[in-house]
């Protein structure tokens, strides 16, 4: 299990993290009662902190070892990261978990993100160098709009089952993993215990995230900034309590990751 690994991490590091709480009293709530759940375990110091600036600042300076955006508005709080970090494009990476409690790694998950073939072998490649990094053998499933039989019917699913395709060619040349095309077929993807996800594109990724946590009783634990000297988690403003529980975990086990 994914964030059984991170909590062993975390345990070890009990890294200062720093967490915005935003306006809405109830995601404040949240965030302070898994604040309390977290500290008590020794998982992570955490920093609730009100403004992007207040969190970003903290990053740099060091008051913090790592940023989660909690109750932050989303497109506030990445103006403000790629400002800071002087960067045009993130690769944000979720922690997913079915209802079954299968848990996998998952992207893109921003509606503009994923959409070049170069940026969708960034998401496995950096999504690969994570999970051997937790000491998990990476099994990678790259999904299209269709069945490879589908082709001829639609040029816009015509070319997402080509780039997946030729992203799969891509990336067995630079990795000795088990990585699959299984075309539209997620259910294939999960049942198969794949630990790495690429949907077709952002928009698509994220009505899939949504299905999953919102109508699915699946689970968000967060999304790393992948590839970052930073170390910063998303979530969403409005995420259950276990959400920002398992961000904080998350951003914790990650510190000596980029420090080591």
């Amino acid at each position: 299990m994914i964030l059984t690994r991170l909590i062993e991490r975390a345990k070890k590091n009990n890294a200062t993290v720093g967490i915005g709480l935003g306006l809405n009293p109830e995601t404040i709530r949240k965030i302070e009662a898994a604040k309390k759940k977290v500290e008590a375990r020794k998982l992570a110091v955490v920093v609730p902190m009100r403004k992007e600036s207040e969190i970003i600042s903290g990053l740099f300076n060091g008051k913090i070892d790592a940023a989660v955006r909690g109750g932050l508005g989303s497109h506030t709080f990445i103006k403000s990261l790629k400002n800071s970090l002087n960067k045009s494009k993130f690769y944000r990476l979720a922690l997913l978990e079915t209802s079954d409690g299968h848990q996998f790694f998952y992207a893109p998950v921003g509606i503009d993100e994923g959409r070049t073939l170069e940026d969708k072998k960034e998401f496995i490649l950096k999504g690969c160098d994570l999970l051997r990094m937790l000491k998990i053998t990476p099994k990678v499933a790259i999904l299209s709009g269709g069945r490879a039989d589908d082709k001829g019917r639609d040029p816009l699913v015509d070319n997402t089952i080509e780039i997946a395709n030729q992203l799969l060619k891509h990336v067995k040349k630079q990795l000795n993993h088990d990585i699959q095309n299984y075309n539209i077929l997620i259910e294939d993807a999960i049942r198969e215990k794949c630990n790495l996800i690429l949907a077709p594109e952002g928009m698509s990724g994220n009505l899939i995230y949504r299905t999953l946590v919102h109508l699915g009783k699946g689970k968000s634990h967060g999304a790393l900034y992948l590839g970052e000297d930073k170390i910063i988690i998303d979530t969403s403003r409005v995420a259950p309590e276990n959400e920002y529980k398992s961000a904080l975990i998350f951003a914790s086990g990650m510190k000596t990751s980029y420090e080591t």
